[in-house]
């Protein structure tokens, strides 16, 4: 039993140090804290180490996806057999958009807490801005997702997760990217929402 607790307890301090590496060493500086007061969410970096923490499992598990090679079939129909598993565990139908239901597996999957939808807005309305087009409230980092405004539909459309930062863009993963599950880039002028969900089950 000792051993074992020995063993948890090394395999954890592995999980927490790599993700922290991962906020510190790939991400823009953190805003002062005058800067987090202004935009009233100072709390989300009360506890980094819990950041870190899921910011490094989220990023694993849309890496596992992503090596699946997961692709519409036949393509342009949201179908799939993957596909279905995403949209079932979001509670939505087959053969809808699935940017949204995929981003809800993971969090799933990580067992971190995000409003049970497949549409996009909701993300908006139920998550927490940490970025909203000027200011930052703390780093993003890996698992953190990006929310894309349509101006036809008036809304926010498409919903994809931050892998890592390659200067002006942001490297992401996201579903029903040209029918299929992807990394992508990003344009970080382009960007007005990245949101996270911090509540651990």
């Amino acid at each position: 039993m000792g051993k074992r607790l020995v063993y948890l307890l090394v395999v954890l301090a592995v999980v927490v140090s790599v993700g922290i590496g991962l906020g510190r060493n790939h991400f823009t500086r953190p805003l002062s804290d005058g800067d987090r007061y202004s935009l009233g969410l100072q709390s989300l970096e009360k506890d980094y180490r819990s950041l870190a923490r899921k910011s490094f499992v989220l990023d694993s598990i849309h890496m596992y996806e992503l090596q699946l090679g997961v692709i519409e079939k036949p393509l342009r129909s949201n179908d799939g057999e993957r596909i279905r598993l995403y949209q079932q565990t979001a509670g939505a139908p087959a053969k809808t958009a699935w940017c949204a239901s995929y981003a809800y597996y993971v969090h799933s999957r990580a067992r971190v807490y995000a409003y049970r939808s497949a549409y996009t807005p909701d993300w908006a309305n139920h998550g927490q801005q940490i970025y909203n087009g000027s200011r930052y409230a703390r780093s993003p980092m890996p698992g953190d997702w990006i929310l894309s405004w349509s101006n036809k539909k008036k809304r926010f459309d498409h919903i994809t997760s931050i892998h890592s930062s390659d200067g002006d863009y942001w490297i992401t993963i996201g579903g029903n990217e040209s029918n299929r599950l992807r990394m992508g880039r990003v344009d970080k002028k382009a960007v007005t929402f990245i949101g996270t969900y911090n509540f651990q089950k």
